[in-house]
Formats: structure tokens, C-alpha cells, sequence
């Protein structure tokens, strides 16, 4: 949203009503972990490199942690307070 007092564009969430100052991207991702037993107790340890699954990206509210968008384009609109006017300039 615009603050036509400060010139700034001020986002709130939608969801809980916290002013943000960014959002955040959230994506699947696929780890490998080494499961073994350790004095009787099941361990798991980091096991190569993570890596991105591709099947599910999401930005999210930083406070709240609710996805706010499953797409890019709409998630730089609300970044650049163009979610009122429905523009997408990327």
C-alpha cells in the first residue's frame, strides 16, 4: 500500500496485519539424512546436499508464516504495491 504522506510503498499482511518488510520464498526441497543406531537411539545425520524438489514454491508472511502467494509474478506485484492495481511489472 501506498503512503502518499511518507512516499513510501508500506506492505501489511493480509492474514495477520503485520507491516512487512519482505516475504519470504519457500520451496520444497529434497535432503538426505544417514539414520543409524547410537547407543540404542535412533540417529539422524546430514547426508550430502539438499536439493531443490521444484514441485512446490510458496511466499509466505515472516511473522505469521501463511502463504500469501503460490506465484512469482503476483508476489513482486505485492512487493512493488501494485496489488490493488492488479499491474505486474517483473
Amino acid at each position: 500500500m501506498y503512503c502518499p504522506v511518507c512516499k513510501e510503498v508500506k506492505m501489511y499482511c493480509p492474514m495477520c496485519h503485520e507491516r512487512l518488510d519482505f516475504i519470504v520464498e519457500r520451496e520444497s526441497v529434497v535432503e538426505s539424512h544417514a539414520m543409524m543406531l547410537d547407543q540404542g537411539y535412533i540417529v539422524y545425520e546430514s547426508y550430502g546436499e539438499s536439493e531443490a524438489a521444484g514441485d512446490f514454491l510458496a511466499y509466505a508472511c515472516p511473522e505469521c508464516f501463511k502463504t500469501l502467494f503460490t506465484d512469482r509474478e503476483d508476489a513482486v506485484a505485492f512487493l512493488r504495491g501494485q496489488e490493488e492495481q492488479g499491474e505486474r511489472n517483473i
